[in-house]
């Protein structure tokens, strides 16, 4: 229970937190004042808003070896909180109290992240994580987060050309989408891609949905969206689709009739994971495989295959020139 202390002419309020330790606050005029500041301090510990009054010494390297250790997510999300704490946010911050960080020098961090050359997106994740971060840093530690942006501030246009461009949906239309898939196919030489494009088209499966399709999901006129293959470091895992999204799709008579085909010539094949722990993949049957039954990687499915089916062109690279998809190469570009 919170008690006062006389200090000389003045009182002492002390109060225990949440791990038992002993608090004191010095300099009260009364005993009535400093009984109710500590009164005040227990009422926060029993609401879970105590801030202890060390908060904030704790370097941002200490924090983080607390905070991410106890985190409970996916292997590829932790992989992606770990990337931005190494790579962009220790290096500045890592030595740095939590007191001491401010918004004006995070928002300069995050400009010079753009100005070393990565996107604009990568930014803006990072500054994202750092908010986490800092988020769960509150109360223990933090009052505010200095992190987040604050309401009414930065430039009126582009927030709003940010809001438009997230409102403003690009679908393709049955004929685009068949168009896609056909390139994807011709690019491959294998038909599963065929078949697998139009598939994600017309049931709004992630790419990781996709992969983790097994046969015994594909019913018909619907197939079961139950399963995810997550990739890490050129690994795979099953987990459940983001946000539990566990759901049936709707096919069309001809993707139904696709599927139904495919599975009778490529639906028995086995992925060549042979993973002895887990959580990894350690060899199933999938409905989407590729030519040598291995899984569709995204990064170099999108770079060989569906960016320059979708663009029509393979994009410059260092010592080869860009060029057209499936078209005379002695064409105008």
């Amino acid at each position: 229970m919170a008690y006062a202390e006389k200090r000389g002419n003045r009182w002492r309020a002390r109060w225990r937190s949440p791990d038992g330790t002993l608090h004191s606050k010095p300099g009260f005029t009364s005993r009535r004042a400093a009984e109710k500041y500590g009164r005040d301090q227990e009422a926060a510990v029993r609401a879970n808003t105590y801030r202890d009054p060390r908060a904030g010494r704790i370097t941002l390297s200490e924090w983080v070896n607390i905070w991410y250790p106890a985190l409970d997510l996916e292997p590829t999300t932790l992989a992606n909180h770990r990337y931005y704490i190494e790579v962009h946010i220790l290096p500045t911050f890592g030595d740095r109290t939590l007191a001491s960080l401010s918004a004006q020098e995070i928002s300069t961090w995050e400009r010079q992240i753009i100005t070393s050359g990565y996107a604009a997106s990568t930014a803006r994740d990072a500054r994202s994580k750092l908010a986490t971060v800092l988020g769960d840093a509150i109360p223990q530690h933090l009052q505010v987060n200095p992190a987040l942006h604050r309401k009414g501030r930065g430039r009126a246009g582009r927030r709003r050309i940010e809001l438009h461009e997230k409102a403003e949906k690009a679908w393709p239309s049955p004929l685009q989408a068949l168009l896609v898939a056909e390139r994807c196919a011709a690019l491959s030489g294998c038909d599963t891609d065929f078949v697998m494009i139009l598939t994600i088209a017309y049931t709004g499966m992630r790419w990781s949905e996709a992969l983790g399709l097994r046969p015994k999901f594909v019913r018909g006129d619907q197939v079961s969206i139950e399963w995810k293959l997550y990739e890490l470091a050129g690994r795979f895992y099953g987990g459940r689709p983001k946000d539990g999204s566990i759901r049936l799709a709707d096919l069309p008579p001809f993707l139904a009739q696709l599927l139904a085909a495919h599975l009778k010539t490529a639906g028995s094949r086995t992925c060549t994971c042979n993973a002895a722990e887990s959580p990894w993949c350690r060899g199933e049957r999938y409905v989407f495989l590729g030519p040598e039954g291995g899984h569709f990687r995204r990064s170099s499915y999108g770079g060989r295959f569906f960016r320059p089916a979708a663009d029509g062109r393979y994009p410059a690279r260092a010592k080869k020139p860009a060029a057209r998809v499936l078209a005379d190469a002695a064409a105008p570009f």
